[in-house]
């Protein structure tokens, strides 16, 4: 039994994968999600696995770990010598030489967005856009057997919290999809900025990209505030709440 760790600036999600049967195709299983906040520490990291893993402890037999946030690695490589008796499996920069795509400044790139990267090009090795809706809103590009590069925007829910303690009056927004791009209220005016303007963004760098490539390209999401917006584009994804898990296990099984 495989356990995959993702340790992303929102959430740290932990997933059992299933293999596929002649039954079912693969499968993760999510069975932890937390939020990533600020100032974990040991005992909140050990508290959480505790709560959400402790059927799994004799269980897994391997696991794989990637991180976005490195004040927190060494806890849950701690965790997982103390919990699981096992060193896990981390994705970063030392494995990418070993992948089938070329990747630029391997030192610097996210592992999350390499994960995300391969999960596309498992699926559309002649070329794709992955796009990431989370704390960074991220659109990779993977062509000629190569992750071409990558565009940032903030989150929706980054922009939104940055709204509120950059002025005076916004309160705290609950993100809510609008039902009229013109809100009638605050709360409502904030939403209707947010849902279309960012389903208006996406389409619009999602076009240049594939100007700029100059060919089709697949187009896959994964992100949890990816179900909520991509409503609001005209541009159709293909979403994966488990890109990026699925990403790392196809890692290890390249790199192992």
């Amino acid at each position: 039994m495989i356990l995959i760790l993702d340790i992303g600036n929102s959430n740290i999600v932990g997933c059992i994968y299933q293999p596929a049967t002649a039954e079912q195709p693969e499968n993760y299983l999510e069975v932890m999600r937390v939020k990533t906040a600020d100032k974990l520490t040991y005992t909140d990291c050990l508290i959480d696995m505790n709560y959400n893993l402790s059927e799994y402890f004799d269980k897994v037999s391997t696991i794989v770990l990637s991180s976005v946030v490195p004040n927190l690695n060494g806890f849950y490589i701690q965790l997982c010598h103390e919990l699981f008796n096992k060193d896990p499996y981390i994705i970063n920069y030392k494995l990418y030489n070993k992948l089938p795509l070329s990747i630029p400044q391997p030192h610097i790139i996210g592992s999350d967005l390499v994960a995300n990267a391969i999960a596309g090009y498992d699926k559309a090795p002649d070329g794709c856009i992955i796009v990431d809706f989370g704390t960074v809103l991220t659109f990779t590009t993977v062509s000629d057997k190569a992750i071409k590069g990558v565009t940032f925007v903030p989150g929706v829910r980054t922009a939104i919290d940055v709204l509120f303690e950059k002025t005076a009056q916004l309160p705290k927004i609950k993100i809510n999809p609008p039902s009229s791009v013109i809100g009638q209220n605050t709360c409502a005016a904030v939403n209707s900025g947010v849902f279309y303007g960012y389903g208006g963004l996406v389409d619009r760098i999602v076009e240049k990209i594939i100007e700029e490539v100059g060919s089709d390209l697949k187009l896959f999401a994964t992100g949890g505030m990816g179900a909520l917006i991509m409503p609001y584009c005209k541009t159709k994804f293909d979403y994966d709440i488990h890109l990026t898990v699925s990403g790392m296990r196809k890692i290890y099984d390249l790199t192992k």
